[in-house]
């Protein structure tokens, strides 16, 4: 599951797991997407602190043809 808002007890299993020297393709394989799956977090977590961020005072005109 992948959380957003940051609060975590720590890193999951896999990953701990992961920290050991990787012997088979797949443990390389598993390393690989945990390390895109941490990355993909890191650009989510931009995009909607950019989105939430305020640019200023908005102000709307009406357009009367």
């Amino acid at each position: 599951m992948l959380r957003i808002d940051g609060a975590s007890s720590g890193p999951p299993p896999i990953t701990q797991a992961l920290l050991l020297q990787p012997k088979s393709p797949a443990s390389i394989l598993m390393m690989t997407s945990m390390h895109e799956l941490e990355t993909l977090r890191a650009l989510l977590e931009s995009a909607l602190i950019q989105v939430r961020m305020p640019t200023g005072p908005r102000t709307f005109a009406l357009r009367l043809k």
